[in-house]
């Protein structure tokens, strides 16, 4: 509850340094401007609205983070998940189907789209096809999702090789070595990825 309420908080001090950030630049252009010239000022302008806005857009994406980690971020969870073996609706959090127990799940019925979209969540497991644990979904993109992997650099898995998933996690098609030996892009070391 209080991560939360940090995190509402958050959000309100940016838009607050946002606002503050266009009068400040205005009162600091206006008296620069009357001392040094008229461009000197309008470069004290800009220098405060990018350096507010720096701030501004630090706050978010610290608030944003936040939000990721209490597991508010991303879209919404789905009313159901639809098994891709025998086609029937299951509960986002069911682990097997109740009418064939397979274990593949999406977000569509199969066949009723040109590719199966799988439905991936921001915390989800993510493990190999022989069950062995590789990390877990940190962000996701189009084409392909980020996996934080214990005492390993993150890496985006691409969505085709998935192999099936439940509300809880996801199976990849993949041996978990394969994974860091793959070529697939790395998260910047020091940069959030976007």
């Amino acid at each position: 509850m209080r991560l939360t309420l940090f995190a509402m908080l958050l959000c309100m001090s940016a838009m607050f340094t946002v606002a503050l950030c266009f009068f400040l630049a205005m009162a600091v252009g206006v008296a620069v401007g009357r001392t040094f010239g008229q461009e000197w000022g309008l470069l004290a302008f800009w220098a405060v609205i990018l350096l507010g806005t720096g701030i501004a857009v630090a706050i978010f994406r610290w608030q944003e983070e936040l939000m990721g980690m209490l597991g508010f971020a991303g879209h919404a969870q789905p009313d159901a998940l639809y098994c891709q073996n025998c086609g029937s609706a299951a509960s986002p959090n069911a682990m097997t189907c109740a009418a064939c127990g397979g274990l593949r799940f999406a977000l569509s019925v199969p066949g009723t789209a040109s590719k199966t979209r799988w439905y991936v969540q921001v915390g989800m497991d993510v493990i190999d096809l022989d069950g062995q644990a590789i990390g877990v979904v940190k962000r996701r993109r189009v084409l392909d999702f980020l996996v934080a992997r214990p005492l390993k650099r993150d890496v985006y898995v691409p969505f085709s090789v998935i192999a099936g998933g439940n509300g809880r996690e996801l199976r990849l098609s993949v041996a978990s070595d394969a994974v860091g030996a793959s070529g697939w892009a790395r998260s910047a070391l020091f940069n959030r990825p976007r």
